[in-house]
């Protein structure tokens, strides 16, 4: 691991990110909030680039009151993107003091009622179990109890495959177009929504002391899954594989979300809270085949976090940072220059998100997913020697504190 220190140190390079950081805040200042989420993105953005733009105005506090208001309002699913996890996991990094408790336990307790039975919806860090865990984990001592129902339920709904474990998608949770090509169900291959996410949360609870030995067992199944997945010689991981058949799905694009680059991410995490050299090793070798692919072959269209330029910089950064990593170091380099190269005349400040519906169209974006605020927050990062903890979020906390 490389001591914390800014990755840009040439002032006038650091200047044209601030500017574009100020652009982005400016920007996004403008979008008429109505959800609750679009509030909490804000008030994570603010906080991350208060040294570049100050809130003296206390912005990014108002925001988060607003959406614990809507929020109290109208309810929401569970999950850390879109529901109840993500309100709390923005209390929980954000604030501290006895209301910031009061709002987490009422949240904690909802939530493990929720987990009371069997569970039956996602297991994914998206909208799942896993999400449910990295917020647990935010919570510290305090998100113990759901932390172990957490774990309870993925070790219940973890099937035998091939050398290890694995976590199967049902049917009935595949949205239409990926019900035709796997009737059956699933098991995805991806971080945001498969198999690495839970690899990345278990190494995580590894590293906080949670059950250690059963955390450990069933980390070492999910390896040895994921490990053993075959892939062709010149491919890469797929994003996922159909239940009943070997026949997988490519990735399609370098991301965070699907493919090897959120695959490295994971397993270095699994190696460097195992204390397993090979599994860390085998992590930058993936990283590496991923710096190496030509820009044309990455098939990045936008810039955000999810599955765009931005992402791309901040994992590999993340695993630059874990490693130190020459070449991985170089790759955060040319995908800093991508993302402001496709940087363009469109909302939010010249980073809209390109929809993935089959329309190519743009649509603007202010969110820290797959939007401008997202964007923001990796440019940031990479000017500061504040450690990015946000990316717990994304489970790409590699080398943060």
């Amino acid at each position: 691991m490389i001591a914390p220190a800014p990755f840009v140190t040439e002032p006038a390079e650091r200047a044209r990110l601030d500017t574009i950081i100020q652009d982005i805040v400016a920007a996004v200042s403008q979008v008429t909030m109505a959800s609750p989420y679009e509030l909490v993105d804000l008030a994570l953005l603010r906080a991350y680039v208060a040294e570049i733009v100050p809130d003296d105005h206390d912005v990014g506090g108002d925001a988060l009151g607003r959406a614990l208001e809507l929020f109290a309002r109208h309810g929401a699913d569970v999950g850390l993107f879109g529901g109840t996890a993500r309100i709390g996991w923005t209390v929980a990094h954000l604030t501290a003091g006895e209301t910031a408790d009061q709002v987490c336990a009422s949240l904690d307790a909802a939530l493990l009622r929720q987990l009371a039975g069997e569970w039956t919806r996602d297991y994914d860090l998206i909208r799942g179990l896993v999400g449910l865990g990295v917020y647990a984990l935010e919570r510290g001592d305090a998100g113990h109890a759901l932390a172990i129902r957490v774990l309870d339920q993925l070790e219940r709904l973890a099937h035998p495959r091939g050398a290890g474990v694995a976590w199967r998608t049902g049917p009935e949770l595949l949205p239409p177009h990926q019900r035709e090509v796997a009737p059956h169900g699933y098991w995805n291959l991806g971080l945001a929504h498969g198999q690495p996410g839970v690899i990345a949360l278990l190494a995580r609870y590894l590293i906080r002391g949670l059950e250690p030995a059963r955390t450990r067992r069933l980390l070492d199944a999910a390896m040895a899954f994921q490990l053993g997945i075959p892939v062709a010689a010149g491919e890469h991981t797929p994003a996922w594989i159909a239940d009943g058949t070997d026949q997988p799905s490519a990735a399609g694009r370098l991301a965070w979300c699907y493919g090897d680059l959120g695959v490295a991410v994971a397993l270095h995490a699994a190696g460097q809270a195992a204390g397993h050299p090979g599994w860390c090793d085998h992590a930058l070798g993936l990283a590496r085949r991923c710096a190496r692919l030509p820009l044309e072959r990455t098939h990045v269209a936008d810039a955000g976090l999810c599955h765009g330029a931005a992402g791309a910089t901040h994992v590999f950064h993340r695993l630059f940072v874990a490693s130190g990593d020459a070449e991985l170091g170089a790759a955060t380099r040319t995908w800093l220059t991508h993302t402001l190269a496709i940087r363009n005349a469109l909302p939010i400040a010249g980073f809209p998100q390109r929809m993935t519906d089959g329309t190519g169209r743009w649509a603007a974006d202010a969110s820290v997913l797959t939007g401008a605020a997202g964007v923001a927050l990796v440019l940031a990062e990479l000017c500061s020697e504040t450690e990015p903890l946000w990316s717990r979020l994304l489970l790409t906390d590699l080398g943060c504190v």
